[in-house]
Order: structure tokens, then C-alpha cells, then sequence
């Protein structure tokens, strides 16, 4: 029976009951409201991101979250939290160690910053798999032009 009295479940209720759609909903319509920087919940919009991005990892949907990570990555370079963006970038690096994107972003930032860069070693794997995928991309259109 509806009770018009009952209390809203708020996003960790719902996750717990396992209605993550219900979760992610409620979590877009909060980002939305909180993209404006002059509304009330703008301080946890970065929050929001990362708690929507793993819930779509619970809903078996890596892109979708792949968005969110790289949207939160931006968002923490803006700011100057170089530490956080390099954690979420080698998150979705291990979801998709092949994206050519995420190896790409990688390699960019530590050239731009690499103190930031906490395994110097897989950083540098890292541009050079990047490199190589640029080079392979563009040896095609190479191929094509002859």
C-alpha cells in the first residue's frame, strides 16, 4: 500500500536492496542539480560522479562507468588534484588495459606532471604502448594514401 508519510530511500538503502536503476537514477538527478556551480550539492559533485561510475560497474556496464571516470579525472586536474586523477585514470585502466583513450590520457598526463605518476615504471609502459597504438592507427592511413 502507498504511504504518502514514507520517507524517500536515499541511494545506500537502494543499492542494498539491489535496486541499483533506482540508484542511478536518483544519483543523475542529484549530478544534474549539482553541475551548477552555484547550487548547494556542487561540493559533491565529484562524489556523485565516482558513485555513479561504480554503479555501473555493478550493472556490468564498463563504458558507461569509463564516462563518469574520465569526466571525474577532468574535473580533479581542474582543481589540482593531479594524485586523485592519475588513481581513477589507472581505475580505467584496469578496466580496459587496451582502450587506446585511457593509455593516450595516461601518457599525457605524465608528460605534463610526471611526479604525479607514483609507478614511474608502468607510466612508462604505458606511453609506449600508447605510441604504439598511435602508430599502428596511423600506419593504415598511410597504407591508403599510397
Amino acid at each position: 500500500m502507498w504511504n504518502p508519510f514514507r520517507k524517500k530511500k536515499d541511494v545506500s538503502e537502494l543499492i542494498k536492496d539491489g535496486s541499483f536503476i533506482d540508484a542511478r537514477a536518483q544519483l543523475l538527478d542529484e549530478l544534474d542539480e549539482s553541475r551548477d556551480l552555484s547550487s548547494d550539492t556542487h561540493s559533491k559533485f565529484h562524489v556523485l560522479l565516482g558513485q555513479i561510475a561504480d554503479l555501473c560497474l555493478k550493472q556490468d556496464q564498463p563504458l558507461e562507468a569509463k564516462k563518469y571516470y574520465a569526466e571525474l579525472v577532468d574535473h580533479h586536474v581542474e582543481r589540482g588534484f593531479y594524485t586523485k586523477a592519475v588513481a581513477i585514470l589507472k581505475k580505467m585502466h584496469r578496466l580496459d588495459p587496451e582502450d587506446p583513450e585511457v593509455l593516450t590520457r595516461i601518457a599525457d598526463f605524465n608528460r605534463r606532471v610526471p611526479k604525479y605518476m607514483v609507478n614511474t615504471k608502468m607510466a612508462e609502459e604505458l606511453v609506449e604502448k600508447s605510441k604504439e597504438i598511435e602508430s599502428n592507427q596511423r600506419a593504415p592511413r598511410a597504407r591508403r594514401r599510397s
